[in-house]
């Protein structure tokens, strides 16, 4: 019975690896470009089942001992013969594939070692693969010829496919690695356009009417070249001291804070409690967030905070408790919410408050 389902099961495999076969030689006679899609999804449609066909006719081959002449003849050499001949079909197949789907139209679009045999190598490779095939699955049919005869012709495609397609992938890795690096080098020329565009950007700022972007680039984490043009411009303010008093009453403390965390204002003991309302403005706009954002992330808002507690130690010498401020931003975090989040900046002001207590 197994006998029966094996030869059964032979006979299917040969006839779909014919019929599949003729039709990758029409796809590759064709004249139709690889680049509208029409040739490529041919040959996938019929080079895939082929691919299959084969492997399957190759592994009854193996089965019934049609390939022992590979890898030796001993017992140990089992194994190593099973793992030749299929990675070697399935090699072979690729190439083939490869070579069928780009044709002659395309074959410049190949590497360079298979763009030289794409426009004929198929014709060679679909029949010998077809051949092998049947030898394996009927040996018999090549009995009257010496084995050198269908040996070598085999043995000449396949270790050809082999070699190309081993040139193909080590092209494909030495131009993949330039082409990594010619990235990376085109990064970092235009990170540095970006920030030398920035640059002149933060020089052509008004300090009276641009304050905001410039107190948000003099922050320590801005680059050194932006921080020190922004606070060129902070340092022009005909009256810095009410500009950033103005700024921590107004809508946006946080610009202001940007400032406070990272730098030493002119006349900090004057900006002590504009800081304090401002936080308190802060801490309004955090409960808000917290209450009504739809997704929040635990690392969400923890810049805010860091930056409300690096002005506040900044100016806490200066007369002015912020604890009960920094209190009201702690308790913004406790809004409740329908998707409850593990802030991180829950545990970062408790630690201040512990420290401050």
């Amino acid at each position: 019975m197994l006998a029966f389902l094996l030869n059964l099961l032979a006979g299917a495999a040969a006839i779909a690896a014919v019929l599949l076969s003729c039709v990758m030689l029409f796809i590759g006679l064709s004249n139709e470009s690889a680049r509208d899609g029409g040739r490529l999804l041919a040959t996938l449609m019929f080079g895939l089942p082929l691919g299959v066909s084969l492997l399957v006719a190759y592994a009854l081959g193996l089965q019934r001992g049609s390939f022992d002449w590979v890898a030796g003849q001993s017992g140990q050499a089992s194994g190593l013969r099973w793992a030749v001949v299929l990675l070697v079909v399935l090699a072979v197949w690729v190439v083939n594939t490869l070579c069928v789907a780009a044709g002659s139209p395309a074959a410049h679009e190949l590497p360079r070692a298979l763009a030289v045999l794409s426009p004929w190598f198929w014709a060679l490779t679909t029949p010998a693969l077809l051949a092998g095939a049947l030898l394996g699955l009927w040996p018999a049919w090549f009995a009257g010829l010496p084995p050198w005869a269908w040996r070598g012709p085999l043995v000449a495609v396949a270790g050809l496919a082999v070699l190309a397609g081993t040139a193909a992938l080590v092209q494909m890795a030495i131009e993949s690695a330039q082409n990594a690096a010619a990235r990376e080098a085109q990064a970092v020329i235009d990170h540095a356009a970006s920030r030398a565009k920035e640059v002149e950007e933060l020089r052509q700022l008004d300090p009276e009417k641009d304050l905001g972007r410039l107190l948000v680039a003099s922050a320590a984490a801005r680059p050194p070249e932006w921080r020190e043009v922004a606070l060129q411009k902070i340092a022009m303010l005909a009256q810095p001291t009410q500009a950033l008093t103005e700024t921590l009453r107004g809508p946006w403390p946080d610009h202001a804070m940007t400032y406070l965390a990272d730098n030493d204002p002119p006349d900090p003991a004057a900006l002590a409690e504009p800081l304090r309302e401002g936080i308190l403005h802060q801490a309004a706009e955090l409960r808000i967030a917290v209450r009504d954002a739809h997704t929040l992330r635990p690392d969400d808002y923890l810049f805010d905070v860091w930056r409300i507690l690096g002005s506040a130690d900044r100016l806490a010498p200066h007369g002015v408790d912020y604890r009960p401020a920094v209190r009201a931003v702690r308790a913004a975090f406790d809004e409740p919410r329908r998707q409850p989040v593990d802030f991180e900046a829950r545990r970062v002001l408790d630690r201040w408050l512990k420290a401050h207590e």
